[in-house]
């Protein structure tokens, strides 16, 4: 197993989307610890937000690690922004609607 690392893109919104999931679909079959890097960020959307929790919840739910390891001010201040500050990294509870945002 080995770490592998996803940098997100400076702007995250409905052009970075499609992106976005498709990386994180890939990801999710990945055996090994992965780290979202969003250092970069200046600019997080809600469904962008969501299918970043989304993967994080499925990741916890395979036993599979994954974390964002470093972020921007802007990342944390718009993740906190949608009430997910309070959600410790890898800890997401089960919800259905964050595992729809996969849907193609």
């Amino acid at each position: 197993m080995h770490k592998k690392e996803i940098t997100l893109p400076e702007v995250l919104g409905s052009a970075a989307f499609n992106e976005l999931r498709d990386e994180l679909i890939e990801a999710v079959i990945h055996d090994g610890e992965i780290a979202i890097n969003a250092a970069q960020v200046e600019r997080l959307s809600t469904p962008c937000a969501q299918l970043i929790a989304a993967f994080l919840q499925i990741r916890k739910s395979q036993n599979q690690q994954a974390t964002i390891g470093k972020f921007s001010p802007n990342f944390h201040a718009a993740w906190s922004d949608l009430g997910l500050d309070d959600l410790k990294l890898g800890e997401f509870e089960s919800n259905e609607a964050l595992n729809s945002c996969f849907a193609a």
